[in-house]
């Protein structure tokens, strides 16, 4: 008898989550133990991207949007390699900004058009660009 295949869906749960073994960030985001708490609260820097043309800024985030709640929306465009909100170095209070990498130019750019005028998180429209076109800016 033929095997039975499944529908594709259109998110694969399995191409979306990173996993372990790829040294992403997210892999945390995998494990059913992850809590925003357990999420970094250190004032780092903005870490540079392996390919700017693939990293992504969003712009005006209510101080509340966690990590995981912007990575929830973000993968729904595809796999995403890293994901970073500025924290002030004195307060530790989110700086009002992120930027996520994803694996290529193309999915960023799908992303900042599908996403720019569409996403609202407590009551503020996010903005999204390509961060290359950022670096001047920030």
């Amino acid at each position: 008898a033929p095997k039975r295949r499944e529908p594709p869906t259109p998110f694969p749960v399995s191409s979306c989550v990173a996993q372990p073994s790829c040294g992403s960030r997210f892999a945390r985001f995998a494990s059913p133990g992850w809590t925003p708490s357990s999420a970094s609260a250190s004032p780092d820097p903005v870490p540079m991207a392996r390919n700017p043309g693939c990293a992504v800024y969003i712009g005006n985030l209510d101080e509340k949007v966690s990590e995981r709640v912007l990575y929830e929306i973000l993968i729904q465009v595809g796999r995403v390699v890293d994901l970073h909100i500025p924290r002030d170095k004195e307060t530790s209070r989110p700086k009002g900004f992120a930027f996520a990498e994803y694996e290529t130019e193309e999915i960023a750019q799908y992303a900042v058009r599908l996403f720019s005028g569409l996403v609202r998180l407590h009551n503020r429209t996010l903005k999204f660009a390509v961060r290359s076109f950022f670096s001047l800016v920030i």
